[in-house]
């Protein structure tokens, strides 16, 4: 009897253990709202534990309950909105792993923006030129077509949506799900669109044949939520799997917050998946550890350039990122109408530069899938010229065309410093 009562004293902690609550403290917090991450994958035990949840939560709190669930490979949950209650119910459910209070996000270009016409001039950004030469201060693009045989690619831009109709896109842009609640299928903000036409634009993006997809988390101010962003990522990878393209997408997301372990985790998720995720680093100037989803280590985070190759102050730094690419003073289309464009700069542009890269190498070498992307992705790098590193790998993002790799380009470029804001 003694040793019974021994064991119950010993396993009495763990029948007591409630789920981890994390980020309660953050500043951008949203009050009682949660995202809870599941352990079992079990239909049945999922449906139970959601519906009588949603039902305690609307018991206890006015306009409470479950706002939407997240089902894919590897990632369960759902966003919440509850009562201390209600949430400490949730905690004691020995099927959820985890919970993180839900909080704000931000598209990652504040540097500025600003109208920019039309013009030749402008019809070759700097950025098209950094990534295709091994030297900085180049205006042309040099790439190589597609390849005989190359099936089809899919870029699905996780922001403000996309103006589906602007003449960058010539009808490869489609609008896929909206998660901003009241709001029209368009972009309302200008950030998914540019960064759409950095990824697929016909004269101003880095891959002219991939498939856009818009996936709207943001709304007419550009700020969102991490549980919608969540929601983002988890429509795009189902979206690919549907299709039977999973090895053949990239999920760009040049939004972000503060560090987030279910955001994360819906990274990972998408990964194992086989769809590849680029994100931008964040542009706090601090350690982009300390960010999601640039600390996934799954995702390809992405720091921001200037011309000369320096890291941009703002970009967040570090270990967590994977490389750099052009983020500042980068033209490319616009909301307002079907040939408008503008100028704008951050980690959110550097960011589109590496996604479209993806597509690119998946059309252009035939290599599909994450693994096989990122280490492309590194043997091409450009190493030895990034300025202002900060535990950061020195590696600028480059596409390998093969006429920059046969000449040498360093009688033929200019000095970064002389060439003008486009």
């Amino acid at each position: 009897m003694k040793i019974f009562n021994l064991i119950l004293v010993a396993l009495a902690p763990l029948a007591l253990a409630k789920a981890t609550l994390m980020d309660t403290d953050m500043a951008n917090g949203i009050v009682d709202n949660y995202i809870v991450v599941m352990k079992s994958t079990d239909q049945k035990i999922l449906q139970a534990h959601y519906q009588q949840m949603n039902a305690i939560a609307q018991q206890n709190k006015e306009k409470g309950g479950i706002k939407r669930t997240y089902g894919m490979s590897g990632f369960n949950g759902y966003h919440i909105e509850c009562d201390d209650s209600t949430l400490d119910t949730i905690r004691n459910d020995p099927n959820v792993d985890y919970v993180v209070q839900d909080s704000r996000i931000i598209t990652e270009a504040p540097i500025s923006s600003e109208a920019a016409p039309r013009s030749d001039a402008a019809a070759e950004p700097w950025g098209l030129g950094r990534i295709s030469h091994r030297e900085s201060g180049f205006k042309s693009y040099i790439k190589e077509t597609a390849a005989k045989g190359a099936m089809q690619t899919y870029a699905y831009i996780v922001d403000s949506g996309i103006l589906v109709t602007h003449q960058e896109f010539g009808g490869r842009a489609i609008f896929g799900h909206n998660f901003v609640d009241g709001s029209p299928d368009t972009d309302e903000n200008g950030h998914g669109t540019h960064v759409a036409g950095i990824v697929g634009g016909n004269t101003v993006g880095v891959d002219d044949s991939t498939q856009l997809i818009a996936v709207k988390i943001t709304g007419v101010n550009g700020t969102g939520a991490m549980s919608t962003g969540i929601a983002g990522i988890v429509w795009a990878v189902n979206d690919a799997l549907m299709r039977g393209v999973e090895m053949r997408s990239v999920i760009n997301k040049s939004t972000g917050g503060n560090r987030n372990q279910a955001q994360n985790d819906a990274v990972k998720s998408a990964v194992e998946a086989g769809v590849t995720v680029v994100v931008a680093a964040g542009n706090q100037g601090e350690n982009a550890c300390n960010h999601s989803p640039g600390s996934a280590a799954e995702a390809i985070t992405v720091s921001a350039t200037d011309k000369c190759d320096k890291r941009l102050e703002s970009s967040n730094y570090g270990t967590c990122v994977d490389i750099h690419a052009p983020g500042d003073n980068i033209y490319s289309a616009w909301k307002d109408s079907d040939s408008s464009y503008h100028t704008t700069g951050g980690t959110s542009m550097a960011a589109p530069h590496v996604a479209s890269l993806v597509t690119y190498l998946m059309s252009r070498e035939l290599i599909s899938g994450p693994e096989a992307i990122a280490n492309r992705l590194d043997v091409l790098g450009t190493r030895s010229k990034v300025q202002e590193l900060s535990g950061d790998p020195d590696v600028i993002a480059f596409n390998g065309n093969s006429a920059e790799l046969l000449y040498d380009p360093h009688s033929e470029g200019d000095e970064c410093e002389t060439l003008e804001d486009i």
